[in-house]
């Protein structure tokens, strides 16, 4: 595996885990290594169900897999008391493809309330290319959804600007989960399960369904691709999708100033 993808990931995946764990104002609990196979590897101290995550591995890619047999076992979860852990196919929440680009949700291994999304790649096999953990914590969520038609009322929240990759940003509650996605603009074919709508503001959207008959929903703005993923219904993607500013907001997603 290239070298660009541990470097890129291990950076990444940490900026990821400090946004999740921001909310508790302790950013100096994770630190980054790598082992001696170059597999990017983060120290956790964080205390889930009465047992604590001591590491998360990434894994190279199985080749010639789709993105959700990937993750699968890639994403390894180990404890402090020796017990180690995979995501399985039940976790799997959601796997959006959009041409070369994908997001994987799952409910993660570390724990109750613990989600992870994954940015894949593809360039020959599928390729992690980011990833977000978060865990909703009741203590530290959210009620202002500052216009943004979340079907949660209350949530947290995490966010990450992949710059040459898309920003992702991610809303959970309990048992819910939405990722919001702005890519830079590209072509790809949509799959033929895929059927046209018109947003409220006249914005061609296009509906699909992914392997798990998950929907999602993707659009262009301007230069910009917006993709909806999540464990909700259509009908709520489109309510998301005609709450959004436009793209080029610098409040995106949020019609407003937010504090997520």
């Amino acid at each position: 595996m290239k070298w660009r993808l541990y470097f890129c990931l291990s950076i990444l995946t940490l900026l990821a885990t400090l946004g999740c764990e921001s909310n508790q104002n302790d950013l100096n609990k994770t630190k980054q290594e790598k082992n001696s196979s170059g597999i990017a590897l983060l120290n956790d101290s964080e205390s889930i169900n009465n047992s604590i995550v001591k590491q998360v591995y990434i894994h190279e890619a199985p080749k010639k897999v789709s993105p959700s047999e990937a993750v699968i076992k890639q994403f390894e979860v180990e404890f402090e008391d020796g017990k180690k852990k995979f995501p399985t196919r039940k976790s799997i929440l959601f796997e959006t493809i959009i041409g070369s680009n994908s997001i994987v949700g799952i409910r993660s291994p570390e724990g109750e309330h613990n989600f992870a999304v994954f940015q894949y790649k593809h360039d020959i096999n599928w390729y992690i290319n980011s990833l977000l953990r978060i865990k909703y914590q009741a203590e530290n969520n959210y009620n202002n959804k500052l216009g943004l038609a979340l079907p949660m009322n209350k949530f947290n929240s995490i966010n990450l600007d992949t710059q040459e990759d898309g920003d992702i940003w991610v809303f959970v509650d309990k048992e819910t989960i939405v990722a919001i996605t702005k890519f830079d603009r590209y072509n790809f074919n949509p799959s033929n399960k895929s059927k046209q709508l018109k947003l409220d503001n006249g914005t061609s959207a296009y509906l699909d369904f992914d392997v798990f008959n998950q929907p999602n929903l993707f659009y262009y703005d301007s230069s910009q691709l917006i993709v909806i993923s999540g464990n909700v219904t259509q009908s709520i993607l489109l309510e998301i999708a005609n709450s959004l500013p436009s793209a080029n907001s610098i409040y995106f997603p949020a019609k407003k100033q937010s504090n997520w």
